[in-house]
């Protein structure tokens, strides 16, 4: 493996098609000042993604495998700190969708107390509350963490922290994201694939993004409803795949296929850079993904969010922005908005970003970079807490004899 010996390790869904959570290791990446080798993706396992501009993703196992000790483990982002199954393809073999999320938390903990280096969360999200066994080994993971953010109110409620542990609600580290790559060279980048896909710069473009679970009816009706939008506000519409994982790509051929009006199907760019051009590029965007969203607004565009399912993610990312607003629950809402709401003042926000967000995402790394540069003694005793009481309940469940049988021949 051409890695560092001793990197720092970023874990999460990397090993999936997902547009939001490829983006963290390139943030933090960059936030951190790391090379190309001296920061690791981890992942439940090391299945190579199509984006181009993607980080490669390890396992936990190949650090053990070739003996890669890293400086620090960052624990995120993404929502990727519960103990429930993946339910993705890419997690299927070998029953690895039962332990994937577990592993990105409490296998990240363990691997952290194995090699006794400081466990740092990243900003992730917890979607549900723990089991009384899982919560039981989140406390001594989280005393045993060096420093502890999650981005928002329901994830800390579901954290459940002792009262011995500060945790800190950080923006989720996507805001960050116009520093890495700057407005202006994205909105160039945006015209040249417009010009590749046989479009004119000329014209006014929405960035869309369609989720299966979104839908208000059908995907007939879905086209219709975009056909009847693109008329009314003299906007053509640009279809993207924000989530491959799970099957934006196809709904989006799907709609394509069955819309009259002019328009431009993006599900199968192969470049994050290319997404987020044309989140940037665009004049608006509406669609079911947060990331999307807080794309969008970063450059300083419009946007609205479709909350269908009704994520508290969603509600939280659009509070935190005083923008109730721009959290819908249906496609026929957002598509029936006035002209105006494309028109609006991104001044507000973009001061608020830049103001309030910028700062507090600035500590947050400031706080993790020297924690990785001068590492955190004062939680060896935690860590050493941590490790006997993983031992203990595997010895429990597999008993002495059988623990026993790894020293035999």
């Amino acid at each position: 493996m051409s890695f560092s010996k001793h990197p720092v390790g970023v874990v999460g869904t990397f090993d999936v098609p997902n547009y939001g959570d490829l983006l963290f290791p390139l943030v933090a990446s960059f936030k951190l000042g790391l090379g190309d080798h001296e920061l690791l993706a981890v992942s439940p396992s090391d299945n190579k993604v199509y984006f181009e501009d993607a980080k490669p993703a390890t396992t936990l196992d190949n650090l053990l495998k070739h003996d890669i000790t890293p400086t620090a483990f960052l624990i995120g982002g993404g929502n990727i700190v519960h103990a429930g199954t993946a339910n993705m393809p890419e997690h299927y073999a070998g029953d690895l969708d039962r332990s994937a999320y577990a592993s990105l938390w409490l296998g990240t903990a363990t691997m952290a107390a194995f090699y006794n280096s400081p466990l740092i969360w990243n900003a992730p999200g917890v979607p549900l509350p723990f089991s009384q066994m899982a919560g039981h080994a989140m406390k001594h993971v989280l005393r045993a963490s060096s420093y502890v953010s999650v981005r928002d109110q329901k994830s800390l409620d579901n954290l459940d922290a002792p009262e011995d542990v500060d945790v800190a609600l950080v923006p989720d580290t996507i805001f960050s994201l116009p520093e890495l790559w700057p407005k202006n060279g994205l909105k160039e980048r945006f015209r040249t694939l417009v010009r590749e896909h046989g479009g004119s710069v000329a014209k006014r473009y929405m960035a869309v993004h369609v989720k299966a679970r979104s839908l208000d009816r059908d995907y007939k009706f879905m086209a219709e409803q975009l056909d009847g939008f693109s008329s009314k506000m003299q906007v053509i519409p640009v279809l993207l795949a924000l989530g491959h994982c799970h099957d934006d790509h196809l709904a989006a051929d799907k709609i394509s296929g069955l819309m009259t009006a002019s328009h431009l199907n993006f599900a199968r760019l192969t470049s994050l850079a290319d997404v987020a051009a044309t989140l940037a590029g665009s004049c608006a965007y509406v669609g079911a993904s947060m990331h999307g969203y807080i794309t969008a607004v970063s450059y300083g565009n419009p946007a609205r969010i479709i909350g269908k399912p009704d994520l508290p993610k969603n509600r939280a990312v659009t509070k935190m922005l005083n923008r109730e607003q721009d959290f819908l629950g249906s496609w026929e809402v957002a598509l029936d908005l006035p002209l105006s709401w494309m028109q609006e003042d991104a001044s507000a926000t973009l001061a608020l970003i830049a103001d309030d967000i910028v700062p507090r995402l600035d500590q947050h790394w400031t706080t993790i970079g020297q924690i990785i540069r001068e590492g955190d003694d004062a939680r060896v005793v935690f860590r050493n807490r941590l490790a006997r009481l993983l031992l203990r309940y595997q010895i429990r469940h597999s008993g002495i004899s059988q623990f026993m049988t790894i020293f035999t021949e």
